[in-house]
């Protein structure tokens, strides 16, 4: 008895080359906030990837994949309450990484026009090329691992400008 040949699949670059964009971007974020002039690669539990290699930056340019992003604006009110105003950009479908440089600027435009100016420090964005939803806990982690927190807000500024006019007229 023989089996029944079923005919081979016609090997596929592309679909294979897919596959193996899916499997080496499962597993991390990339985030950005001013001062750093590149993304930067972090893992899914919040902790920074030294990410050199070349077939990962190449699969974000060239592949297209399921981003999440999170645009985030983070704030300080006087009373030294550090809060994050966030808003999540679902792409429908799968998108370049660069096509999604417009959206996401728009989408931070609008969260900084709905915040108090006194109150912003930085903004930033934490996306995952997997789809994956990137909880508030996590870009703030992330967020406070690139630095994004040590900026002062405009209200501290003006309270170090008095400060120092004040000193510097008690000293005199």
């Amino acid at each position: 008895m023989t089996k029944s040949a079923k005919p081979k699949k016609k090997y596929n670059p592309h679909k294979r080359a897919k596959v193996v964009v899916k499997q080496l971007t499962r597993q991390i974020l990339v985030a950005w906030c001013p001062g750093y002039p590149e993304p930067i690669c972090f893992n899914t539990n919040g902790d920074p990837l030294n990410i050199e290699a070349v077939d990962v930056k190449v699969a974000f340019m060239t592949k297209s994949l399921p981003w999440s992003s999170h645009c985030l604006v983070l704030c300080r009110d006087q009373n030294k309450q550090q809060y994050i105003r966030s808003q999540e950009l679902l792409a429908k479908g799968e998108y370049l990484y660069k096509d999604l440089a417009k959206p996401l600027n728009d989408l931070h435009q609008a969260l900084l026009n709905g915040t108090n100016p006194q109150h912003r420090l930085n903004v930033g964005w934490v996306s995952s090329p997997a789809g994956i939803d990137v909880d508030i806990e996590l870009a703030d982690k992330i967020m406070i691992a690139m630095n994004a927190w040590d900026r002062p807000a405009k209200w501290e500024k003006k309270d170090d400008k008095r400060n120092a006019a004040k000193s510097i007229k008690s000293y005199t």
